[in-house]
């Protein structure tokens, strides 16, 4: 193991226990824990097979191991911007269904109070009149 392994697979293992941290603090869900165990993982993984990588890199014609690394990197970021976009536009959806729910129950709180009010008054008005005669 030269030195930039060590130095990777160190890195890597501090992303690991930052990430074992907010999970444990329950800052995720559970599906975004989930995903952000499994990506730090992946980082330990890939900084652990460093030469592998290098040989693969070979194998596929790329000169340079750090832009394979780049290229898998971009995908997999692109890919959580694509599930968070996903899970934005339900939670909007549903924003936009319960927005319109408490609206109709505001406004049927409101015709409830209005009869109870109307109620009263005409009870409030024939209770004197009964009381008199």
């Amino acid at each position: 193991m030269d030195r930039i392994q060590a130095i990777s697979i160190g890195v890597a293992l501090l992303f690991f226990v930052q990430v074992l941290w907010v999970v444990r603090r329950q800052r995720f869900r559970e599906r975004q824990a989930f995903v952000w165990l499994m990506l730090a993982a992946a980082a330990v993984v890939t900084a652990a097979v460093i030469p592998l990588l290098n040989r693969a890199a070979a194998r596929l014609g790329i000169a340079y191991m750090p832009a394979l690394i780049f290229m898998l990197a971009f995908y997999v970021v692109m890919s959580l911007l694509m599930l968070h976009a996903a899970q934005s536009s339900r939670e909007e959806e549903r924003l936009k269904i319960l927005t319109q729910e408490l609206g109709l129950l505001r406004k049927e709180l409101e015709d409830v109070k209005g009869q109870l009010a109307a109620a009263e008054a005409a009870s409030g008005s024939e209770a004197p009149g009964a009381g008199r005669g």
